[in-house]
């Protein structure tokens, strides 16, 4: 007898239609604290669109979606993101804490998305 490990992807399956791993892509266009407009809104967008993409692999035989990914700018400097009611909306801090004007590195958030996907489950 074989006892599937807890983080074994599920048995392949065949897919009959596209299926549709994430809803919407929101970055803020905004600081919602100072309601100016943010800088690099197109490379904030290309970031979320490349974690989106890089984490497929993993959602796709587990049978995952995320209807909301979007990008959050909390005033916690420790707060990385959060996965709300198990992956129906999942924030992603995009910019450090003290400046809007940069983003973080593709491997910061890419970790952060790895963490709030594990909040699927657990």
């Amino acid at each position: 007898m074989v006892i599937r490990g807890l983080f074994d992807p599920p048995a392949p399956r065949e897919y009959t239609q596209p299926v549709t791993l994430f809803g919407e892509l929101k970055h803020l266009k905004k600081n919602p604290q100072t309601k100016e407009n943010l800088e690099l809104q197109d490379e904030a967008l290309a970031l979320l669109t490349r974690v989106a993409k890089q984490v497929e692999p993993i959602m796709k035989p587990r049978g995952w979606n995320v209807p909301v990914l979007k990008e959050i700018l909390p005033a916690s400097a420790g707060l990385g993101g959060f996965n709300k009611n198990k992956g129906r909306e999942i924030a992603l801090r995009l910019r450090p804490h003290n400046t809007t004007s940069t983003l973080l590195h593709f491997e910061q958030v890419l970790a952060v998305m790895c963490h709030e996907l594990a909040h699927n489950v657990h």
